[in-house]
């Protein structure tokens, strides 16, 4: 087996996945497997790598997939990952999160089923991406000063009592806070600041606040 492509694997109910040394190349489109608790490569293959069960790039650079039944209640991204594939989580069961200090993108469609924590752990993310925080449930999400976009749909199916934003931030793009469910939010700057910040149009589209407390008073959103 030298090469596998789309979703090869979906539905089959297998429990645990075997990459054989031979294997030249694969597309993340592969998962989708309900009932998968693990990933096994072979130490001799060139273009993966399995660390604890979970689907790594060979350098263990990108995180690939985190199995769906797999059920530890925390992980911890190795500080090589410095890239978190888009649908890594998708489906994941973990309840805690800690993040690489070392990771920079961390792309959309997590979709967790029952997380309650993220620890952003220093992490060099620069901005939210679609879906990224779907299926988290927390009481306070704060959001780190390296971030500087909320990109659209970002906050899509996240769920907190408090939302705080930094002082970081430059950009927000069309329906972030789309589906979000969130008691308030809060801007860690002025008024003024928080005006100046990039929108789009459609910015605060849908979203479920019309008020966003500011150190000097509240924006807002018409």
């Amino acid at each position: 087996l030298k090469y596998l492509y789309g979703a090869a694997f979906r539905s089959t109910g297998i429990s645990s996945l075997y990459f054989p040394a031979s294997l030249i190349a694969c597309s993340a489109d592969i998962i989708y497997c309900n009932n998968l608790e693990e990933y096994i490569v072979d130490p001799n293959c060139t273009c993966l790598k399995s660390i604890d069960g979970v689907l790594y790039n060979y350098e263990a650079t990108t995180l690939i997939h985190y199995p769906d039944a797999k059920l530890d209640e925390t992980f911890v991204v190795p500080n090589t990952v410095n890239t978190i594939n888009s649908y890594a989580f998708n489906g994941s069961k973990m309840k805690n999160l800690v993040l690489s200090s070392s990771l920079m993108y961390m792309y959309g469609h997590s979709n967790f089923e029952g997380l309650t924590s993220i620890d952003w752990n220093g992490c060099q993310l620069a901005s939210i991406c679609g879906y990224a925080l779907s299926g988290l449930s927390c009481d306070e999400l704060v959001i780190p000063n390296t971030i500087k976009s909320f990109d659209q749909f970002a906050f899509s199916n996240a769920v907190c009592n408090k939302l705080y934003i930094p002082s970081s931030l430059k950009n927000i793009y069309k329906q972030a806070f789309k589906n979000l469910i969130v008691t308030e939010v809060h801007y860690d700057g002025t008024v003024e600041e928080f005006t100046s910040i990039s929108k789009t149009e459609t910015a605060f589209d849908d979203a479920p606040f019309t008020e966003v407390i500011c150190s000097n008073g509240s924006f807002i959103i018409e």
